[in-house]
C-alpha cells in the first residue's frame, strides 16, 4: 500500500493537468489514509472530462450487483433491469465489447459480470506482461468475426428454432 499512498500524495496533480477523471470501487476496506488520500483525489478530479480512469478495489460482479441492489431498494424504485443498470457502480461507462481473457483462461469471471452480458470472450495464451499491441489488435480482429446480436436471432451463429 505505501506505493499508492505515495502516489495519491504526489501524482494527482497529473490527473488535474491531464483532465483524468478518477473513478473507484469499494474502499470500505482500505486503511484510513488510502481512503482519504482516494476519496479526495477522486473528488477533485470529478470535473475532468478527457479520460476516464476506473481503480477498482474489492471489486467484483456479484458486488456490485448487490450494492445496485441496495442502491435501488433505498431508493424505492421497482426492480428492472434499468433500475439495477443506473445502480452498478460502473454505470458511468458503456459495457465492453470485447473481454480479453489472458493466460489461456477460456472462461469469464466476476469482474463486470453485469456489464458483460453481451461481451464477445476472447482468450489469449499470453500472460499480461506479454499481451502487447499485436496481441490487441489480434483480439480486435478475432472480435469482428463474432457477428454481435445482442440476443436476437440472425445470420450469424447457431439459430435454434422453437419446437412446438
Amino acid at each position: 500500500m505505501k506505493p499508492l499512498t505515495i502516489a495519491l500524495a504526489h501524482d494527482v496533480s497529473d490527473f488535474e493537468s491531464n483532465a483524468v477523471q478518477l473513478l473507484l470501487g469499494d474502499k470500505r476496506q482500505l486503511p484510513a489514509l488510502i481512503q482519504y488520500l482516494l476519496m479526495h483525489a477522486e473528488h477533485n478530479s470529478s470535473i475532468n472530462q478527457s479520460l476516464l480512469l476506473n481503480i477498482c478495489f474489492n471489486y467484483g460482479g456479484r458486488w456490485d450487483i448487490a450494492q445496485a441492489e441496495l442502491v435501488r431498494a433505498c431508493g424505492g424504485a421497482a426492480i428492472t433491469e434499468l433500475s439495477l443498470d443506473r445502480a452498478i457502480a460502473m454505470s458511468h461507462t458503456d459495457d465492453p465489447d470485447l473481454l480479453v481473457r489472458t493466460g489461456g483462461e477460456d472462461r469469464a469471471d466476476s469482474f463486470t459480470l453485469w456489464q458483460a452480458a453481451y461481451t464477445e470472450l476472447y482468450s489469449s495464451p499470453l500472460f499480461w506482461p506479454e499481451f502487447g499491441e499485436g496481441a490487441v489488435d489480434a483480439g480486435i480482429a478475432a472480435s469482428k468475426k463474432f457477428g454481435r446480436r445482442f440476443g436476437r436471432m440472425g445470420p450469424s451463429g447457431n439459430n435454434f428454432k422453437k419446437v412446438d
